[in-house]
Protein backbone atom coordinates (compact mmCIF):
# COMPACT_ATOMS: atom_id res chain seq x y z
CA UNK A 1 0.00 0.00 0.00
CA UNK A 2 1.06 3.30 -1.06
CA UNK A 3 0.58 5.79 1.97
CA UNK A 4 2.87 8.50 0.75
CA UNK A 5 3.79 9.36 -2.94
CA UNK A 6 5.03 13.21 -3.53
CA UNK A 7 6.94 14.67 -6.26
CA UNK A 8 8.48 18.68 -6.00
CA UNK A 9 10.90 20.61 -8.49
CA UNK A 10 12.28 23.98 -7.82
CA UNK A 11 14.75 26.35 -9.71
CA UNK A 12 17.94 27.09 -7.90
CA UNK A 13 20.15 29.01 -10.15
CA UNK A 14 18.94 30.84 -13.15
CA UNK A 15 18.65 29.08 -16.98
CA UNK A 16 19.52 31.24 -19.84
CA UNK A 17 16.64 30.04 -22.20
CA UNK A 18 13.18 28.46 -21.10
CA UNK A 19 13.17 24.71 -21.27
CA UNK A 20 10.71 21.63 -19.60
CA UNK A 21 11.79 20.79 -16.05
CA UNK A 22 9.54 17.75 -14.94
CA UNK A 23 9.67 15.11 -11.91
CA UNK A 24 7.21 12.62 -12.34
CA UNK A 25 5.99 9.46 -10.85
CA UNK A 26 4.82 6.45 -12.95
CA UNK A 27 3.17 3.06 -12.34
CA UNK A 28 3.74 -0.40 -14.57
CA UNK A 29 0.37 -2.52 -13.42
CA UNK A 30 1.57 -5.94 -13.54
CA UNK A 31 0.75 -7.51 -17.09
CA UNK A 32 1.24 -4.46 -19.15
CA UNK A 33 3.75 -3.19 -21.10
CA UNK A 34 2.23 0.51 -20.45
CA UNK A 35 3.33 2.62 -17.40
CA UNK A 36 1.24 5.38 -16.54
CA UNK A 37 2.17 8.81 -14.97
CA UNK A 38 0.01 9.05 -12.20
CA UNK A 39 1.57 12.16 -10.54
CA UNK A 40 3.68 15.10 -11.90
CA UNK A 41 5.43 18.08 -10.88
CA UNK A 42 6.45 20.65 -13.90
CA UNK A 43 7.78 24.08 -14.93
CA UNK A 44 9.03 26.12 -17.68
CA UNK A 45 10.66 29.07 -16.79
CA UNK A 46 14.02 30.82 -16.26
CA UNK A 47 13.00 32.32 -12.41
CA UNK A 48 14.74 31.39 -9.91
CA UNK A 49 12.65 30.40 -7.19
CA UNK A 50 9.77 28.92 -9.13
CA UNK A 51 8.67 25.27 -8.05
CA UNK A 52 6.07 23.09 -8.64
CA UNK A 53 4.44 20.11 -5.94
CA UNK A 54 2.16 17.10 -6.54
CA UNK A 55 0.97 14.21 -3.89
CA UNK A 56 -1.12 11.51 -3.92
CA UNK A 57 -4.03 12.47 -1.95
CA UNK A 58 -5.04 9.19 -0.82
CA UNK A 59 -3.96 5.92 -0.41
CA UNK A 60 -3.10 3.49 -2.98
CA UNK A 61 -3.00 -0.43 -3.37
CA UNK A 62 -0.11 -2.19 -5.28
CA UNK A 63 -0.94 -5.64 -6.30
CA UNK A 64 2.52 -8.65 -6.64
CA UNK A 65 4.48 -7.25 -9.86
CA UNK A 66 2.79 -3.34 -9.64
CA UNK A 67 6.50 -1.21 -10.44
CA UNK A 68 6.40 2.69 -9.31
CA UNK A 69 8.98 4.31 -11.43
CA UNK A 70 10.29 7.82 -10.41
CA UNK A 71 11.93 9.96 -13.52
CA UNK A 72 13.25 13.36 -13.53
CA UNK A 73 13.36 15.45 -16.72
CA UNK A 74 15.56 18.55 -17.84
CA UNK A 75 16.28 20.26 -20.75
CA UNK A 76 17.25 23.26 -19.67
CA UNK A 77 20.81 24.21 -21.15
CA UNK A 78 22.16 25.84 -18.15
CA UNK A 79 21.33 26.85 -14.75
CA UNK A 80 20.20 24.06 -11.67
CA UNK A 81 17.06 22.36 -10.47
CA UNK A 82 16.31 20.30 -7.95
CA UNK A 83 14.10 17.33 -7.72
CA UNK A 84 12.42 15.52 -4.74
CA UNK A 85 10.75 12.20 -5.10
CA UNK A 86 9.30 10.77 -2.00
CA UNK A 87 7.34 7.47 -1.31
CA UNK A 88 6.08 5.61 2.02
CA UNK A 89 5.45 2.13 1.32
CA UNK A 90 3.44 -0.68 4.12
CA UNK A 91 3.29 -4.04 3.14
CA UNK A 92 0.69 -6.18 3.93
CA UNK A 93 -0.02 -10.01 4.29
CA UNK A 94 -3.73 -10.55 3.24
Amino acid sequence: MVEVLECACIRKTVSPTENDVIVYWQIAPSGEEAAYIILQADFCTTIVGTKDIDALQTTMLLFPGDILLAKTFDASTGGTCRFRLSYKLTELDI
